[in-house]
């Protein structure tokens, strides 16, 4: 997997199949989890200290009085468009964790979850190695679309 690359978990398709989540209503956050335990397409019901079997929330990087606060930074404005046949997903690119003295330093991976009571993940993104804030920003810039549902 390359860096910066949104890879969606498996389960994630199952979450919609059984409508567990909304894209357009739902509440979904984006969080910095470390190399611990990394997470994969596979992972077994992937979520965020809610109902589920991994609990990603296990390894998240350590809030600070620094730019990380615990549960990661709200996503905002999400829409889920029909374009060509896909379901395109996308949300406001979510804020810079700017350099801090006090900030995580083993930010490994980005975590995507739905705030709603399952707190189920939607997708993990790659983050090049482990990301040590107190040397720099952390941007996390998504594309247009954030992620897509290929009808083919």
């Amino acid at each position: 997997m390359a860096q910066g690359t949104v890879t969606s978990f498996d389960q994630w398709m199952v979450d919609l199949g059984e409508a567990l989540m909304d894209h357009e209503t739902g509440v979904f956050y984006i969080a910095l989890v470390n190399s611990t335990s990394p997470p994969v397409v596979g992972t077994a019901i992937p979520h965020w200290n809610g109902t589920g079997t991994t609990n990603l929330q296990a390894n998240e990087v350590s809030p600070t009085t620094g730019s990380y606060t615990a549960n990661g930074h709200l996503l905002v404005n999400p829409t889920c468009t029909l374009v060509g046949g896909n379901a395109e997903i996308d949300f406001d690119d979510p804020s810079v964790y700017t350099q801090n003295a006090a900030s995580p330093t083993n930010a490994f991976y980005a975590v995507i979850y739905n705030n709603a009571a399952t707190k189920h993940c939607v997708a993990f993104i790659e983050l090049g190695g482990t990301f040590d804030m107190t040397t720099g920003d952390l941007t996390i810039t998504f594309g247009a679309p954030f992620m897509y549902l290929d009808n083919t």
